[in-house]
């Protein structure tokens, strides 16, 4: 599924969503606080980790989050895409 996401990505057929320009582009910190800050949306009482991989000039990274003790055995995942563009970051979440 996530393949399919990313081709769909790559073709422009997924929404993007423009950040502002940031002194220390696509660092960790930078992306756990995007993240954190999309999830707190969705989720009230939540905790998540997040792997990355870099391929060319797009970081690709994968959220896993559990909710609160009740669901506290499954995870559900949530990918996301940034790309560095002069001085600003583009970012795509993939559903």
């Amino acid at each position: 599924m996530f393949w399919f996401n990313y081709l769909k990505f790559l073709f422009g057929l997924r929404k993007k969503s423009e950040l502002s320009s940031v002194s220390d582009i696509l660092s960790k910190g930078f992306i756990n606080q995007h993240i954190s800050k999309h999830l707190s949306q969705s989720y009230k009482d939540y905790s998540y980790r997040t792997e990355s991989k870099k391929i060319n000039n797009v970081t690709v990274v994968c959220a896993r989050v559990r909710c609160d003790e009740k669901q506290n055995r499954k995870s559900s995942k949530h990918w996301f895409v940034y790309q560095e563009r002069g001085g600003s970051v583009s970012s795509w979440y993939l559903d």
